[in-house]
């Protein structure tokens, strides 16, 4: 799945993060106009990042959802496959 978060950076947004699936073979890879290196599961560290956009599909949402609401950001959820639960 793809998430990325982003931080105002004067007129526009700056992607600082990227979330892929945990067998990527771009995990800890930087990049072009991605701050952080990718990884597979939410940092705890998200104090630079003002929103988090998920694209990701039902179940990366949640956890997405999950990191939004611990570190207190809004999250825009674009994902798709979500059931009615």
């Amino acid at each position: 799945h793809v998430v990325a978060s982003a931080q105002a950076y004067g007129n526009r947004a700056q992607i600082v993060a990227g979330i892929v699936a945990a067998s990527d073979s771009l995990i800890g890879k930087l990049i072009p106009g991605i701050t952080r290196p990718l990884q597979s599961q939410w940092s705890k560290d998200l104090n630079d990042v003002d929103v988090i956009i998920d694209f990701s599909n039902a179940s990366g949402a949640t956890a997405s959802v999950a990191a939004a609401k611990e570190a207190g950001i809004p999250i825009i959820v674009c994902a798709t496959g979500h059931s009615a639960e």
